[in-house]
């Protein structure tokens, strides 16, 4: 069964220096032994990766943490024809 809904719950940044140890603030990821094990990305960019994906947004949650956020999106592909 094909869905046209998705729903987007990502840590995102930006991420404050100091917040966890192993960022690198050039990839915006957590690296473990070579290994980027998260991802940050800008709010910004998480929504148009949606969007580039054919999604409308319907709704957008932030929610700050210390050093950096959570977001949330909910989105629906519109139905061919």
């Amino acid at each position: 069964m094909r869905t046209n809904y998705a729903l987007v719950d990502t840590m995102c940044g930006p991420v404050a220096p100091g917040r966890f140890a192993d960022y690198d603030p050039a990839s915006r990821c957590t690296v473990s032994k070579g290994t980027a094990t998260r991802y940050f990305g800008l709010p910004e960019d998480i929504s148009r990766e949606v969007t580039d994906a054919g999604f409308r947004i319907l709704d957008t949650t932030m929610e700050q943490d210390e050093g950096h956020g959570t977001m949330i999106v909910q989105a629906r592909k519109p139905e061919p024809g």
